[in-house]
């Protein structure tokens, strides 16, 4: 009875959080301001995770900050079959900030940029410098500088306060650490060795950054329309209930060439609207927030040019996603399993992913993305041993 009673419970509460299809609340005008709850609620525990002391406020705050973001995610969606692929979008987005919740409400010392001992903090220099604690305070670095560079507070007269003042850096530095996916220049990023593609714009001069960042936009926009316009000469792909790219053909070589060709188009599609989007991002994160260029490095890197299975998910694909697929499954799998759950967790985060993000879409929960990222580990493995048994790079 007590067993049944919890089932009807957790049941209720999934339903809460993740109601069917038929209960999701439609956006529009009139309930499009709903998503300023997990928005401030996120900012809020942001600003916590760049300040020194905070990790009671952040361990009792971050549970509502998931379970708001989660259910705007899933509890509103727009009701135009046409642009389902926007609940899509908006259901990533709450899988990843509620993830990013939980990182933010359980970092033991804040989210730390490289070198800091804690937030606005940078460990002792070799020339002694420091407060006998091994610990150099520093001033706020809330416009996106590169770790390790020391600014000085602002000197105020004594007992003047600039509110406004303080609460614009206090958003700066939420959104800083909203926006840093890959952690460059953050301990979970750089700190942990990850792969930064090289970057060909003047990143030395933001204005020029930006100029050359609006042409890559334009180009993506233009190449991501001319690709979705090619798939929507095929009859049933470019609708949303999709279609079959074998469809086509009276035989099988006819039917394996057209599908090739539709395969290639949707993956450079895929690449340039993905790209678009992170250019447009980049753009306003330099040009307004003034963010420095180097946190914004291209995306991608050239994945077409990859020579193994390894190198195209740990170098070439984006790694945007790779701190939170970490806090999804790699990190705890690790705790299991050593090095290959660490592995294995992090692609099965990724199918899940993936996976409830289409939930969103009203297809249903299906396994096939689950399968498809969990069989990546699988093929690392063997690849590994091809290599060690024939010497081939």
């Amino acid at each position: 009875m007590e067993i049944s009673r919890l089932q009807e419970n957790l049941h209720f509460a999934f339903r809460h959080l993740v109601p069917p299809a038929s209960s999701r609340t439609p956006i529009n005008w009139g309930t499009a301001h709903h998503v300023l709850v997990p928005i401030a609620l996120h900012l809020v525990l942001a600003y916590l995770a760049r300040r020194p002391g905070t990790r009671v406020m952040r361990a009792a705050l971050f549970p509502f900050v998931c379970v708001a973001t989660i259910r705007f995610g899933y509890g509103y969606e727009c009701t135009d079959v046409m642009l389902n692929a926007f609940n899509w979008g908006v259901a990533l987005a709450a899988i990843l900030w509620a993830f990013k919740a939980v990182e933010f409400g359980l970092a033991p010392n804040g989210i730390l940029k490289v070198g800091e001992i804690e937030p606005g903090v940078l460990r002792a220099v070799a020339n002694g410098n420091g407060n006998g604690n091994g610990a150099i305070k520093v001033g706020k670095m809330a416009n996106g500088s590169p770790a390790g560079e020391k600014r000085r507070p602002a000197t105020r007269p004594s007992g003047s306060r600039n509110i406004a003042g303080e609460v614009l850096a206090g958003l700066r530095d939420a959104i800083e650490v909203e926006s840093a996916l890959r952690g460059i220049g953050w301990e979970a990023g750089t700190g942990s060795g990850i792969y930064i593609p090289q970057d060909t714009r003047d990143t030395a001069h933001p204005a020029r950054f930006s100029l050359q960042t609006l042409r890559q936009l334009i180009f993506c926009f233009l190449a991501t329309d001319l690709l979705e316009s090619c798939l929507k000469l095929v009859p049933g792909l470019g609708t949303p209930a999709g279609g079959s790219m074998f469809a086509f053909g009276s035989n099988v070589y006819e039917k394996y060439l057209i599908s090739t060709g539709i395969h290639l188009i949707t993956g450079f599609a895929i690449l340039s609207g993905f790209a678009m989007a992170y250019y447009l991002i980049t753009l306003i994160a330099v040009s307004i927030f003034q963010h420095h260029p180097t946190s914004w490095p291209p995306v991608f890197d050239s994945p077409w040019a990859s020579t193994s299975l390894h190198e195209f998910w740990s170098k070439k694909w984006h790694q945007l996603l790779r701190q939170t697929f970490l806090v999804m499954g790699g990190f705890p799998l690790q705790k299991i399993f050593g090095s290959s759950g660490l592995i294995f967790g992090t692609f099965l985060a990724s199918g899940l992913y993936h996976e409830c993000a289409l939930y969103a879409m009203g297809r249903g929960f299906g396994v096939q993305c689950v399968i498809f990222f969990a069989l990546q580990p699988v093929a690392i493995v063997l690849e590994r041993l091809f290599r060690r048994r024939t010497g081939a790079k």
